[in-house]
């Protein structure tokens, strides 16, 4: 029952996510999430023509456009693969509406510039949830343990603390989890790989089941986006410097938004 809250070009995506999550994300919910349709290309022509004002708080050589003609197909450099996953973190710090699909199809080359035409699929997090993602990432990647522990809480990932402070809350074992598939301790040089990634959310959904965790709609749609981009960066057989992508993108937000 739950497909059908999925977008339809999405639905072979399915596989990869852990059938446990759909155990502890309230879906129902996601009905609302998944705000615009397939065939919606009005308002994906508002939203690039948005993007189009917040341009520098994505990579220089990143360019938006719903027009795909005189582009060639992807280099799959590096450099090309870096860019895609500016993006992903980029549009957290953005805006509360995301272009949803970060499959490799939709993103072309243009000379050095890399062109991402992106489908109609977009979803409207909740601000607090992206708020959320912030404290999560900035808390890992800039090793603050109490705006990691922030995020995850803000997320709904660990539960709130009594009184006593030593009792458990799951944060290690959440975080370790939750960024295995980001190269946990090789953060510079990571490879992706699609089944470690999935073997690695199952895991973390199989946890939050045990402990009676209940996440939001938007971790479904977080979930699926980033199986798109896993897609995407396991084409990459180089490592890649996920935790300098992270701290180029959070600095240049933070400077343009100073």
């Amino acid at each position: 029952m739950y497909k059908q809250f999925i977008p339809k070009e999405l639905n072979a995506l399915l596989e990869y996510i852990s059938p446990a999550a759909f155990k502890v994300i309230d879906w129902k919910k996601s009905a609302k999430k998944y705000i615009f349709s397939p065939k919606s290309k009005v308002r994906t022509q508002a939203i690039l023509t948005e993007i189009e004002a917040k341009k520098n708080l994505f990579h220089p050589d990143l360019e938006f456009s719903a027009d795909s003609t005189d582009v060639a197909p992807l280099d799959q450099s590096l450099k090309s693969y870096e860019i895609i996953l500016d993006l992903y973190f980029s549009q957290i710090y953005a805006s509360d509406v995301m272009f949803l699909d970060l499959r490799s199809k939709f993103f072309l080359q243009n000379n050095k510039t890399i062109v991402y035409s992106p489908s109609n699929t977009i979803i409207e997090i909740e601000p607090d949830f992206r708020l959320g993602l912030i404290d999560l990432y900035e808390g890992f990647y800039f090793d603050q343990p109490k705006k990691l522990r922030k995020g995850l809480l803000q997320l709904g990932l660990i539960a709130p603390q009594g009184d006593d402070d030593t009792e458990d809350d799951g944060y290690e074992q959440v975080k370790d989890l939750l960024f295995s598939h980001f190269g946990h301790d090789k953060q510079s040089s990571v490879v992706f790989n699609l089944k470690e990634f999935t073997s690695s959310f199952h895991q973390l959904f199989m946890y939050l089941k045990t402990n009676g965790r209940q996440l939001p709609a938007d971790f479904l749609f977080l979930g699926v986006s980033l199986t798109t981009l896993y897609t995407t960066l396991a084409q990459c057989k180089e490592g890649i410097d996920v935790r300098g992508v992270f701290m180029n993108v959070s600095k240049r937000t933070k400077v343009l938004n100073s």
